[in-house]
């Protein structure tokens, strides 16, 4: 039951805010400043830049990376069980009739395998010879280089030697790969911010990177609360997605032990998370990653309070695939059946009640 308590948080419907009364253990600052989420990472100390970088080194030069990483790719991923090709179609489908060109990002694309399948899968579907679609895949290994192919309808960009913890700045800077100014439809990320020492901060650069109406579907990231230690694990990206104000989804999937997987989407050009990095640097342990650094925050929030909220019993008989968070992201997925396993148990709506 433990593995609901994250998810009681995401309650009221129609909305993303939640239901709990926060802890009132500790006084916030209301006089600190609150960074702008777009921007968050220009903030790093020059201790968190240096451990970003030895991070990368130390990961980006393994040729062995395939026997290395406990998941290297995938054809497909599959978040809170939403079928990939069905999400696509739906943006393409309520796109704006002027818009040609379609722009999609994998971070920390392992074999390439997730962006090489979505290029097969759209070149079947005979679009106007109008639209481009631009599907970017980046890795930190150096051995891969940069390849840049036109395939029919897409342009499929396989880049490599790249440090996805500063993800916009290389894009800005890059003549060679070419997407200076570019926002992104829909940005992708499977077991890749578990290894990274910012992933917060890089998160934020990906939210910049996303254009207005933008989805990000991605695993939950340890955030570690200098302030308040006893924020942890899955509870952490909770408090986090809420901070960022944004509407979002998360789907309870029972027996499994990694971070809950999120959909968000883009509402907002400028919105601000109240949360500042903190002077040290943490520490980290997740199942199926090496122990490493990992950036510390002062949360400039109150937490929720964790101990106010009560799982039920009805989930451990039933199984029913039940979604957390924004009630209209929610019925925006059902107008049409993206589910990957079609046929299976229909999708729910939960509200808890603290």
């Amino acid at each position: 039951m433990k593995k609901l308590l994250m998810l009681m948080t995401v309650l009221l419907a129609g909305s993303s805010c939640f239901a709990m009364e926060p802890e009132q253990d500790e006084k916030v600052s209301s006089s600190t400043s609150i960074q702008k989420i777009q921007k968050f990472h220009e903030t790093r100390s020059e201790r968190l830049q240096t451990d970003i970088k030895d991070a990368f080194d130390k990961i980006s030069s393994r040729k062995e990376a395939k026997e290395t990483f406990h998941f290297y790719g995938s054809d497909y991923y599959g978040f809170l069980g939403i079928d990939d090709n069905a999400f696509f179609d739906r943006i393409l489908k309520e796109s704006p009739t002027e818009q040609e060109n379609f722009y999609v990002l994998d971070v920390g694309a392992g074999d390439f395998s997730w962006g090489k399948a979505l290029v097969r899968y759209i070149n079947k579907e005979n679009l106007s010879p109008k639209i481009k679609v631009h599907i970017v895949s980046v890795t930190g290994e150096k051995y891969k280089g940069v390849d840049i192919q036109e395939i029919g309808s897409c342009k499929q960009y396989n880049i490599g030697a790249f440090n996805i913890e500063n993800i916009e700045d290389i894009f800005s800077k890059s003549k060679e790969i070419g997407l200076k100014d570019v926002k992104f439809d829909w940005i992708v990320s499977r077991y890749t911010f578990i290894h990274l020492v910012d992933p917060a901060g890089t998160f934020s650069q990906c939210y910049d990177l996303l254009k207005p109406g933008g989805f990000i579907s991605m695993d939950g990231f340890p955030i570690n609360y200098h302030n308040h230690p006893k924020i942890t694990g899955r509870n952490s990206i909770v408090e986090f997605l809420q901070d960022v104000g944004e509407p979002y989804l998360i789907r309870d999937y029972g027996s499994d032990r990694g971070f809950y997987q999120f959909l968000l989407k883009k509402t907002s050009e400028n919105p601000s998370i109240p949360m500042q990095y903190a002077d040290s640097v943490g520490w980290t342990e997740i199942a199926n990653t090496a122990p490493h650094a990992v950036a510390s925050f002062t949360k400039l929030t109150l937490p929720l309070n964790w101990d106010t909220i009560h799982s039920p019993d009805e989930y451990v008989s039933d199984y029913t695939p039940r979604f957390y968070g924004d009630q209209k992201l929610f019925d925006w997925l059902l107008k049409e059946d993206m589910r990957y396993f079609k046929g299976g148990r229909p999708w729910k709506y939960k509200k808890w009640a603290s």
